[in-house]
């Protein structure tokens, strides 16, 4: 049985209230800890990986459910638009 929308949104709404609370100290410590001519680079490569993981889980965790929901060309397809999104976002921040 799947959970109310109400549930769904609560929990949602949790994780959102998280996220910066966990990214926020996370930027600042390696900024900090890094070398100064090295800390484009550690962002760089931490922000590939947060992206990648955030790509790969609809398909390692959701993927199985909305395969049998959607199909797996629609996992793909929201996958797909996810990535496209994330890296247009990211080339014009500065």
């Amino acid at each position: 049985m799947i959970a109310p929308l109400s549930v769904w949104w609560f929990l949602w709404f949790g994780v959102g209230l998280i996220g910066p609370l966990l990214a926020i100290p996370y930027i600042t410590l390696l900024q900090a800890e890094s070398p100064s001519n090295m800390v484009a680079r550690f962002t760089a490569v931490a922000h590939a990986l947060q992206n990648s993981a955030m790509l790969v889980s609809p398909m390692v965790g959701a993927g199985a459910f909305l395969a049998h929901e959607i199909g797996v060309e629609g996992v793909f397809i929201i996958a797909g638009a996810a990535f496209v999104i994330i890296f247009t976002l990211d080339s014009t921040l500065p």
